[in-house]
């Protein structure tokens, strides 16, 4: 369980920025979590602010009743950003075994990193490196090492945003059959709300900045989720017109 209580954030960019405001949210375990919102709204401030990488101003987050410090510390999340960030001068496999090597527990790197290989169909380009993989290769790659990484919570900031249409539709899918078996919590920042209802068992919606949730939808669609469907349309129209009334309200 992760929980945010009275969180708000404000930071300095030449001027005083106030990113996010009064959030208080309870994530069970195992919960896919999209959060949806207008650019600065503080969804990734979220994120950071849960693995610890900065400090709220104000508020408590506790996590599986760990502070986010002891969280990080005891290997409970493993975050994937839209770059994948990967070293260029080690190959595919050396890449994972890196993340390994950072674990609390030790445990067979050899086997670990072949399992992940292969959950993330790159097997036959173990020995290449980075800069000879497509766009979606390096981020099946980045998704191989979090997963390596055996850990309770992943955090995810728009990794597929960057990513052509076809080969983003197939990622999400691999992502979502890898979150069904290993059945971790998923934070996931996304601008795409066809990817939050085809992807996500709950929707956070937050507003303009600074952020607040605006919006907290519970998809009780079964996959695979058709884009067609009424069910699935419906709740599209849902999310537009929460996003939209709201920035109304800021304009």
């Amino acid at each position: 369980m992760i929980q945010f209580s009275q969180i708000s954030h404000q930071y300095l960019n030449g001027h005083l920025v106030h990113a996010l405001e009064k959030i208080n949210l309870t994530i069970q375990s195992g919960q896919f979590i999209a959060l949806i919102g207008p650019s600065g709204c503080g969804k990734s401030t979220l994120l950071r602010l849960a693995a610890n990488l900065i400090q709220p101003t104000q508020g408590q987050i506790q996590i599986h009743g760990e502070s986010p410090q002891q969280a990080v510390l005891n290997k409970r999340i493993a975050w994937m950003a839209q770059q994948p960030a990967l070293l260029p001068w080690l190959s595919v496999q050396k890449n994972i075994e890196l993340a390994l090597k950072f674990q609390k527990k030790p445990s067979s790197i050899q086997k670990q990193t072949e399992q992940a290989l292969q959950a993330v169909r790159l097997t036959e380009a173990a020995h290449q490196f980075p800069n000879t993989l497509s766009g979606g290769m390096q981020q099946r790659l980045a998704l191989a090492r979090l997963l390596v990484q055996d850990a309770d919570i992943w955090l995810m900031d728009e990794p597929f945003a960057a990513l052509d249409e076809l080969t983003r539709e197939n990622l999400t899918i691999e992502l979502y059959n890898l979150w069904s078996s290993y059945q971790p919590t998923v934070l996931w920042v996304t601008h795409n709300i066809y990817e939050a209802v085809k992807l996500s068992d709950r929707i956070l919606v937050f507003s303009p900045p600074p952020g607040r949730i605006v919006g907290d939808i519970n998809i009780n669609l079964s996959q695979p989720r058709q884009e067609n469907s009424p069910e699935f349309q419906k709740l599209l129209n849902q999310l537009r017109n929460i996003l939209h009334q709201d920035q109304e309200l800021h304009q």
